[in-house]
């Protein structure tokens, strides 16, 4: 089976040599945190600097992730839609750059490098207007670069191309990476790809080998697997994955030359 790189889970409750075995699997290529550590800074900073010394001498570092949407409130990020609002009623770019930096320094002195956000329902008003929404992801991803971490966007669908992007903007502001939906179509990674195909493509969290397995995720870069996916079912993941595609490999591994060595 050809595989994408994997983001594995950890939390308080997952046992030491097990995480240990995970990262140093040459298919995983982030840890995604979770849990009562990342309440405590100095805690999560030992943590992030634990997961970095399992790392073999010639093997390249990891992106240590958090996913604020799923977070404690210590590292909730500020409400997209609440940002959106400011902005429609006449707020700056350059105010929600700052909101957010002040928001994300933290994180990078944690040890955090990779953050899944900004998260936003295209739905909701004032976000279904495109440019608005543009706005928005360029000056929250000009946030996350100026604090040292790459920012994964999201969701990304069907009508992210051809328009207006709420993406397009923030490509240029430094966007490295996107993460699309669990109904995501084939076709519509298809189209990403060849829209901006220097962008890391990152699936919504696996609950279960099915999923991470599912016709989504092998068109995935990364593939997270959620803190609630049975340690054994990731353990028989890893054990199949002996190929690597090369193409998604470099793109990923490239990233984590540029941002961590």
């Amino acid at each position: 089976m050809t595989d994408a790189r994997y983001m594995v889970p950890w939390s308080q409750t997952l046992g030491g040599s097990r995480l240990r075995s995970w990262v140093r699997h040459p298919a995983v290529a982030a840890v995604l945190l979770s849990g009562p550590a990342l309440e405590d800074a100095i805690a999560c900073r030992a943590l992030t600097a634990s997961i970095g010394a399992e790392i073999p001498p010639d093997g390249l570092p990891l992106f240590v992730a958090v996913d604020p949407h799923c977070a404690t409130s210590t590292l909730r990020s500020p409400d997209p839609r609440h940002l959106a609002l400011d902005l429609a009623a006449g707020g700056e770019d350059f105010d929600v750059t700052l909101k957010v930096l002040s928001w994300a320094r933290p994180l990078a002195e944690m040890g955090i490098d990779m953050v899944l956000s900004p998260r936003f329902d295209r739905s909701q008003s004032p976000l279904d207007e495109p440019e608005l929404a543009a706005r928005l992801v360029a000056s929250w991803t000009e946030a996350l670069v100026a604090a040292g971490i790459v920012a994964c966007a999201g969701p990304f669908d069907e009508n992210c191309i051809g328009g207006p992007s709420p993406f397009g903007a923030a490509i240029s502001r430094g966007l490295e990476a996107v993460f699309v939906d669990h109904d995501a179509s084939a076709e519509s990674i298809v189209r990403l790809r060849q829209w901006a195909p220097d962008l890391l493509i990152v699936a919504s969290a696996a609950q279960d080998a099915l999923q991470a397995q599912g016709s989504v995720r092998s068109s995935a870069d990364l593939i997270p697997f959620s803190t609630e996916m049975p340690e054994e079912e990731i353990d028989s993941i890893l054990e199949t994955a002996t190929s690597i595609d090369p193409d998604r490999s470099n793109l990923i591994d490239s990233l984590r030359q540029d941002w961590l060595t």
